[in-house]
């Protein structure tokens, strides 16, 4: 918890309340995925849901930030969805290879 407060979360850095905004968003979306398999049971079966849920919630919260703000959000919500389609592109490559 001291690293993540030091290095990604410094109190003295003026961008600490972007900063804290997308940690929000992260662990929200991370935190309502575990409470739906503690609670009711319901398993994530892809992991790119988990980072979808965490884009949604960009898009629903954007409307909290000033201006600049919200264009920064939108610039690094655009590379997570390029980032998923990545990583699914290479997931299906990986299935192919492995005959799974």
């Amino acid at each position: 918890m001291q690293e993540l407060l030091e290095s990604w979360l410094p109190l003295n850095s003026p961008q600490y309340k972007f900063k804290l905004f997308g940690f929000a968003i992260i662990f929200w979306g991370l935190w309502t995925v575990r409470n739906k398999m503690a609670i009711e049971k319901v398993f994530v079966r892809d992991p790119t849901n988990i980072l979808y849920k965490i884009l949604t919630y960009m898009q629903k919260w954007r409307v909290l930030l000033k201006a600049g703000e919200r264009e920064r959000l939108d610039g690094l919500a655009d590379k997570l969805r390029v980032w998923i389609q990545y990583f699914v592109k290479k997931r299906g490559e990986d299935d192919g290879v492995f005959g799974d």
